[in-house]
C-alpha cells in the first residue's frame, strides 16, 4: 500500500471514537482506516512487534482521560504528548531494527 493511501494514525484514532460513539461514518473511510492499520501491522510485525502491540498503540490514547480542559494551551499540551509517544514508539522500532 502506497503511503498516499494511508490515514494519519489521529484520522484513525478519530475514526475509531466515531464508530464507538455511535455515529455514522462513510463506508470508504472505514475502509482505509482497516488498511491503514493492517499495514502497520504488517509493517511492524517486522520489527518484532505483536499485533497487540500496535493496537495498543493505535487505541490507547483514543481512550484515555485527557488531563485538562478544551482551552488551545491543554489541547497543545495533548498534541505534543502525543507526539513524544509517537517518537519513542519510532525509536523503539528504529533500536530493534539495528538489534
Amino acid at each position: 500500500m502506497e503511503n498516499s493511501q494511508r490515514m494519519e494514525i489521529s484520522a484513525v484514532r478519530a475514526t475509531i471514537k466515531q464508530l464507538v460513539h455511535g455515529q455514522p461514518v462513510p463506508d470508504e473511510v472505514i475502509q482505509l482506516a482497516h488498511d491503514t492499520v493492517q499495514s502497520m501491522l504488517e509493517e511492524a510485525s517486522g520489527y518484532g512487534f505483536t499485533e497487540a502491540d500496535v493496537i495498543r498503540a493505535v487505541l490507547l490514547p483514543s481512550f484515555e482521560r485527557h488531563r485538562g480542559c478544551e482551552c488551545s494551551t491543554c489541547k497543545a499540551r495533548r498534541v505534543e504528548a502525543e507526539e513524544d509517544q509517537i517518537e519513542r514508539w519510532r525509536t523503539s522500532l528504529l533500536q530493534q531494527a539495528v538489534s
